[in-house]
């Protein structure tokens, strides 16, 4: 008797009926659902995003922050600058409230610092805010280090340690990372090919974004 190897279109197939919640039969298609809008267009070139110019700011709409402000504080008030389009003031507040070890301002600032999202690109300091939060054991800072050795783009790709801050946040039962892990064992990227833990892995992944929509 012989097993056949699952094609990488059946494990996400698999995984697609798996997650119901992201599978589009699971709740039927209706047009008269849906209603038709007019197309968005936009004022002027993009800006405030990833290979983008950042979005021109308005000193009017800045927002005061108190000199003893706690560490949440500063986080909300980064998201009002950012609302404001003080996208600048946003993460200096974030900053702030990481150096007090804020594990939201701390991946928040390394993920606008890595990728340039609105602010000027500085990978050192985006990769020190997201090693410092997956060293107090923040699963998600674990995965987007991950992904970024993963895919070796902002910085140069190391499978092996990809695979570890995966496993550690995966560990932390974070869906990103199962799925990732799932995807890899199922491509043979830096782990022995396996369908069967490609399936388990992305199994657990959608448990966890069915428990998120419950």
């Amino acid at each position: 008797m012989t097993t056949r190897r699952m094609r990488l279109p059946e494990l996400l197939a698999c995984f697609a009926l798996a997650l119901p919640a992201l599978a589009q039969n699971s709740v039927g298609y209706d047009p008269n659902n849906y209603r038709k809008v007019a197309p968005q267009t936009q004022t002027g070139p993009p800006c405030g995003h990833i290979g983008t110019a950042p979005c021109p700011f308005d000193p009017a709409k800045s927002v005061d922050l108190p000199p003893g402000a706690t560490a949440d504080q500063l986080v909300e008030y980064s998201n009002e600058q950012f609302r404001k389009g003080d996208k600048a003031g946003a993460l200096r507040s974030l900053e702030r409230a990481a150096v007090m070890g804020n594990l939201t301002a701390m991946r928040g600032a390394g993920m606008a610092l890595l990728y340039g999202q609105g602010v000027p690109k500085d990978v050192d300091r985006g990769m020190k805010y997201l090693e410092g939060a997956e060293a107090k054991g923040d699963g998600v800072a674990a995965y987007h280090l991950g992904h970024a050795y993963e895919d070796g783009i902002v910085v140069k790709a190391d499978i092996p340690k990809a695979i570890r801050l995966l496993n550690e946040s995966a560990g932390k039962q974070f869906w990103l990372a199962e799925f990732s892990l799932g995807f890899d064992y199922a491509i043979g990227r830096g782990l022995a090919r396996s369908n069967a833990t490609a399936i388990s892995w992305m199994r657990k992944a959608a448990t966890q974004i069915g428990r998120a929509h419950v």
